[in-house]
């Protein structure tokens, strides 16, 4: 299949495995390499000869090569949001890719992503399986403190999300409101349930979760 609603720049038709190698191969150069990957990412919407996993290690060697920011990207391609093209429907892939962003200091792709996600929850109901990894994420590492004030953040969590996340975001609010004992220790043996990689010795662990540790330690 052809690509029939972009010109290349020389009027040669490419074919998708050639573009999509020769971004792989870094044989685009910078200035064209978004405008390309743009071009390949709507045409695998149509065709689906891609995965999304593969399109995904593509995104990640491109960002790790050429460090491109959120805003070349708007600039390339207006308002549609990269990770549209990256993720699957139920949010696969897309909690590696703010792994990956938070890795590498990439706080407006971080942000991005998150804001993707989050909204695709609460406007269609997407993505349920990963609740407990936005709940979690909005209450260890702080990002944007604003989204646990807003009422619609608040109602879903409180009222719409299964009741294992429900929980959590009980005793988070329970802790937030009294700072004592018995709250800090719940809520510490909950994140620690659902997230048993955090360690604190480990510099991946989020701060918030060393402080509850270390704030029960003091008690």
């Amino acid at each position: 299949m052809l690509i029939d609603d972009k010109i290349v720049e020389d009027s040669i038709d490419i074919d998708q495995d050639t573009l999509f190698r020769n971004l792989d191969h870094f044989e685009i150069e910078r200035c064209f390499v978004l405008e390309y990957l743009e071009m390949l990412l709507r045409w695998n919407k149509q065709t689906h000869a891609i995965s999304e996993e593969k399109l995904q290690k593509l995104w990640m060697k491109l960002i790790r090569k050429y460090k491109f920011s959120l805003d070349e990207w708007e600039r390339n391609a207006g308002n549609r949001n990269i990770h549209s093209y990256l993720v699957k429907e139920q949010g696969h892939g897309l909690q590696r890719l703010i792994r990956f962003y938070r890795e590498r200091h990439g706080v407006k792709w971080l942000e991005n992503a998150f804001d993707y996600g989050m909204t695709l929850l609460l406007k269609f109901g997407e993505m349920p399986a990963l609740e407990m990894f936005f709940l979690t994420n909005l209450i260890c590492y702080k990002w944007q403190l604003d989204y646990l004030e807003d009422e619609e953040v608040q109602h879903y969590f409180s009222h719409l999300a299964n009741g294992k996340v429900k929980e959590v975001y009980n005793s988070f609010r329970a802790y937030d409101r009294e700072q004592n004992l018995l709250t800090a220790t719940k809520l510490y043996k909950l994140i620690s349930k659902y997230n048993p990689q955090f360690h604190t010795n480990s510099a991946a662990t989020p701060e918030f979760y060393k402080e509850l540790a270390l704030f029960i330690e003091r008690k």
